[in-house]
């Protein structure tokens, strides 16, 4: 077929705020609280996965990571948070130190940032009403000013990724139901619309050498994962997988990975890096479900999960 189902079309639009939240609450068990317990406390905390070793932290504005959380090779973090598992998300930022500050589009009643480059240069998306509105991307630079992206005959526009030369990529929507994705270079828009024969397309990450990572759909109605290298598309789909999120690439070429068996993030969320062509398992311990969101240069990735013991105390 050469038109998307409306399935295909929410998962290329990745509409995964509330579902990717719901998932993780959806499944697994929790522990009861324990006074005597450390670690993060919300039900879906972001995690670093650094040397082999995983830290968790919750973000103090709100309890419920958002979907979507980026690194640089500073080490700073941004990502959403919300107040409860279905309210809008609104943004943060995590230095080095561990400093968090809000991040939220002028007048905005929904923000996510998604990605941040090496000198804290933010790309994401808002709405003005609330997270029902219409999408827009924006670019933030590290004095906190705000530029609007909307791509020209867009309904909605997303930014996802940003490299160290200011490039911006992201994916937009037409009125006819299109779905393209698209670089954003010192204020002009292209269009990638993925291989020959694709029928809709995003773009999720760029790096500094200009490689790409994202998700087209072909003729049949499928969506691949895949990684672009100047004219050349590889698909990196993970086996048995019916869709795989390439959500974060670094510069060494190395790929976060998230997969669900459905068309949309719901029970069955997992994570893997992709490093060197091998494929490594991305799981916090114990937690029932894991998404790996983004990489950065020293192979950090960064996630969110489902906590299996969440706390109510404070």
């Amino acid at each position: 077929m050469d038109q998307l189902t409306p399935h295909h079309r929410r998962a290329l639009r990745l509409v995964v705020a509330t579902s990717l939240v719901a998932a993780m609450l959806g499944t697994g068990t929790s522990a009861a609280a324990d006074g005597r317990q450390s670690g993060p406390r919300a039900p879906v905390p972001v995690f670093v996965l650094e040397h082999g070793r995983y830290h968790g932290f919750d973000v103090p504005f709100g309890p419920y990571a958002g979907e979507l959380v980026g690194i640089n090779n500073r080490g700073d973090i941004t990502g959403g948070y919300a107040q409860t598992a279905d309210a809008c998300v609104h943004g943060f930022l995590r230095d080095v130190r561990g400093r968090f500050s809000r991040i939220d589009f002028p007048g905005a009643g929904a923000t996510q940032p998604i990605d941040l480059d090496d000198r804290g240069t933010i790309v994401g998306s808002y709405q003005i009403a609330d997270c029902n509105d219409t999408l827009h991307g924006f670019v933030r630079d590290p004095r906190g000013r705000f530029v609007s992206l909307d791509a020209p005959g867009s309904v909605a526009t997303q930014a996802f990724g940003i490299n160290n030369h200011g490039q911006v990529v992201g994916q937009y929507n037409t009125g006819d139901g299109g779905t393209h994705g698209f670089v954003w270079d010192r204020g002009r828009f292209m269009v990638i619309d993925g291989p020959a024969g694709a029928i809709g397309a995003t773009i999720l990450d760029v790096n500094d050498r200009g490689q790409m990572v994202g998700l087209y759909a072909d003729r049949a109605g499928t969506l691949h994962a895949f990684l672009l290298i100047g004219r050349d598309y590889t698909v990196i789909d993970v086996p048995a997988a019916p869709v795989t999120f390439p959500f974060g690439l670094n510069n060494r070429g190395d790929v976060a990975l998230t997969t669900a068996t459905r068309l949309v993030l719901e029970p069955g969320v997992g994570g893997y890096a992709l490093r060197a062509g091998t494929r490594t398992e991305v799981a916090f311990p114990k937690a029932a479900v894991t998404a790996a969101l983004d990489i950065n240069d020293h192979g950090t990735v960064i996630g969110v999960y489902n906590n299996p013991a969440p706390r109510t105390d404070r």
